[in-house]
């Protein structure tokens, strides 16, 4: 179904209606991309019921994006349900913080592959998830043991590191470079170089710091880690003082429970 959907979006001869037959050809599918269309993702006053509306709103080149995403996470849907609801809980709160961070970041960037690449940015755990069990429940009980994020943790253990799976995967998909580099780069070294002066696109900083912020938010970091996510943040916003980084936060956490009302309904 999704090559079919993908020969559609790619044919210069396909319009709405064509898309929505093909993506309505499989109702499972086509149910999970709604409930992501009428979730806080895109925020709609109304709510879109089927294909044909789905595709006259979100355009092309969205529609193929968004395809993409849902097509890669339900093939690499793994047996633990928990741990996937987990994982979906980070890529769609980092989603949402990162559509919150373009507004005070992008400064005129075009930021239309910014909320997927963040959605798809730590894909390469569900690349664990799926194959790896025992070492991907190896690497979250150390890294949990010692409040570490999931690189270091990967490091510490010699195991193979979810930025590299996720790449992969990406080139082996097809996806778009800015996911392919949102997978790689999106970890607090990574953001540091980028503030330091490695080149890097305004959106991948954002995808990186979106993903931070939102470890921040959910996850239990040393304080050494959460120090230096505070000055990575306030270097990258320009923020002036910490009541600036409190309400940053602040606003970041109330997306909890737009998170909460769309896995209620995956």
């Amino acid at each position: 179904m999704i090559d079919r959907v993908g020969e559609v979006l790619d044919s210069p001869h396909s319009g709405t209606a064509e898309i929505a037959i093909a993506l309505s050809a499989d109702p499972v599918f086509l149910v999970r991309l709604l409930r992501i269309v009428n979730s806080a993702y895109y925020d709609l006053p109304v709510p879109i019921r089927d294909a044909k509306h789905a595709v006259a709103y979100l355009g092309r080149a969205e529609t193929g994006r968004l395809v993409a995403a849902v097509a890669v996470m339900d093939e690499l849907r793994p047996d633990d349900e928990a741990e996937f609801r987990n994982f979906w809980y980070h890529a769609f709160h980092s989603a949402l913080a990162a559509k919150s961070l373009a507004i005070k970041m992008a400064r005129g960037t075009e930021t239309e592959e910014i909320p997927v690449a963040a959605l798809l940015h730590d894909v390469g755990k569900l690349v664990y998830l799926k194959f790896f069990p025992r070492e991907f429940a190896r690497l979250n009980e150390y890294r949990r043991g010692h409040d570490l994020t999931t690189i270091d943790a990967e490091a510490y253990l010699g195991l193979p590191s979810h930025t590299e799976l996720g790449a992969r995967l990406c080139e082996l998909w097809r996806l778009p470079e800015p996911v392919r580099h949102a997978c790689l780069h999106h970890e607090l070294p990574d953001l540091q170089g980028m503030l330091a002066g490695d080149e890097a696109s305004e959106e991948l900083r954002i995808v990186s710091l979106a993903n931070l912020l939102s470890n921040l938010c959910t996850d239990q970091l040393s304080e050494e880690l959460k120090t230096a996510i505070h000055a990575a943040a306030a270097q990258a916003l320009a923020l002036r003082d910490e009541a600036e980084f409190l309400l940053l936060m602040g606003e970041l956490y109330d997306l909890g429970s737009k998170v909460e009302g769309f896995l209620g309904r995956l």
